[in-house]
């Protein structure tokens, strides 16, 4: 262990005093805050290498329970597989890039997955791991939204109150789920509240989705600095996010409840095929960002904006299109342009 550190502080001397000599060339001496950023970016990158292979486990580990799947919900299991790849090579891809914003909260985003536990054992089990993780990981999450304040100011509070909403029900159906099993000792079978569910995971969309629409009808006719740009983007990946736990939660029940067809509801069949859509559609989008940061995360805003549409519309019967979102037109103007002078009524 000494011997390592004294490699690293030796490598991080070295490159200082490359730094002073290269500057003193052109006649200008390095700052002490110019070394200290050599030693910063050092060290994210010895944290990246933490969470890579926490995240591989996951996949490793959720892959072997999807295979073991019959029917439509080994499709839908394949779709949460692929699209938890692209979304998490991209994410690895933004821990080195140029943006700030993008960059330290997708380590952030990578270091929160490595929460969950993936053992690969069944498909109980797997809903029994996601509820174990739940209350750190919605710290993770809540955490990163909150930091993003400076650019969407008090919008991190509504979208925070969803997340830990969606995380709530996420606990309390898998509490409905392992106690069906126990009452069915007895000949009776415990109800699970999907419904509500699959509210609450359409209140975080529409919250987020209705932010991200009015961002792009008033970039028109106002500037919108980049970093409101990458925040949002940050917001839809913590979406996405959200989308692939709860599809992954309800299509290992669903597997398990398949032979009872009883439990399984029109509205979470329609509900689960809609999901299965819009998480194939954002990683779709997300696989097919560029370099070009302002251009992709301004693609994705829009793409997003037009799939949470028809998932919206499969599920009509709870909620219609971007509804129930926890914050108005109003409030996200005024705390996105505050020096506008808006008349809408909050």
């Amino acid at each position: 262990m000494n011997t390592c550190l004294l490699i690293i502080t030796l490598s991080l001397l070295i490159k200082a005093n490359f730094l002073l000599k290269f500057d003193g060339i052109h006649g200008k001496c390095t700052e002490a805050s110019d070394i200290r950023k050599i030693f910063f970016r050092e060290k994210k990158e010895c944290i990246c290498k933490d969470w890579h292979k926490g995240v591989e486990q996951i996949h490793e580990g959720w892959s072997k329970v999807f295979k073991k799947y019959h029917g439509l919900t080994y499709t839908m299991g394949d779709t949460v597989m692929k699209s938890f790849r692209i979304y998490t090579d991209k994410l690895t891809s933004w821990t080195t890039c140029n943006s700030t914003i993008l960059s330290s909260r997708s380590i952030s985003i990578l270091q929160a997955m490595t929460l969950l536990s993936a053992s690969g054992k069944s498909a109980s089990y797997l809903v029994k791991e996601n509820e174990e993780a739940m209350d750190s990981l919605v710290e993770a999450y809540t955490k990163i939204v909150s930091e993003l304040s400076d650019y969407v100011g008090a919008l991190t509070t509504p979208i925070n109150n969803a997340i830990t909403e969606m995380a709530n029900l996420m606990v309390t159906i898998t509490k409905q789920f392992r106690n069906r099993f126990v009452k069915r000792k007895g000949s009776v079978d415990a109800p699970i509240n999907f419904e509500a569910m699959i509210q609450s995971t359409q209140v975080l969309a529409n919250t987020i989705g209705l932010m991200t629409e009015t961002i792009l009808d008033d970039c028109g006719c106002l500037t919108i600095p980049n970093e409101t740009y990458d925040a949002v983007a940050i917001l839809i990946f913590i979406l996405n996010d959200c989308c692939i736990y709860v599809q992954s939660l309800f299509v290992s029940m669903t597997d398990v409840l398949y032979p009872d067809s009883s439990a399984i509801s029109e509205s979470l069949h329609k509900f689960l095929l809609s999901l299965d859509a819009f998480i194939q559609g954002v990683a779709d989008v997300i696989d097919s960002m560029t370099n070009d940061l302002n251009k992709s995360v301004r693609i994705l805003m829009v793409r997003v904006v037009d799939l949470l549409l028809p998932l919206n519309e499969a599920n009509d019967n709870l909620m219609g299109p971007l509804a129930g979102a926890k914050i108005t037109v109003g409030q996200i103007r005024r705390n996105l342009f505050p020096r506008q002078h808006w008349t809408e009524n909050v």
